[in-house]
């Protein structure tokens, strides 16, 4: 398993808008092979959302993200950034 989290800075007066795009686009996140879990935070006094997802390797997560290039959900979702999100693969230690 990977931890997947991207640290988002989004653009001001979008969290309406991107409330509703997330309402309308996790299930198929969720439901898509190799994801585990996915979680979204919001800090919304520093204007940012933190995406907290599981994923069953870095190549599923990697499949995910060319297929939502192809359909332009990834275009949309980046329309709210101020800049691109900082991605992080995190694994779990053994410690």
């Amino acid at each position: 398993m990977i931890r997947v989290n991207l640290l988002c800075q989004l653009k001001s007066g979008e969290h309406t808008a991107l409330k509703q795009f997330l309402s309308d686009n996790l299930a198929t996140v969720r439901h898509f092979s190799g994801c585990l879990r996915v979680d979204i935070y919001f800090d919304e006094a520093q204007n940012c959302m933190l995406i907290d997802e599981d994923w069953q390797s870095v190549e599923a997560h990697q499949h995910y993200i060319q297929f939502i290039t192809a359909n332009q959900v990834l275009a949309h979702l980046s329309s709210f950034f101020e800049q691109p999100p900082q991605v992080y693969y995190l694994s779990k230690s053994p410690l």
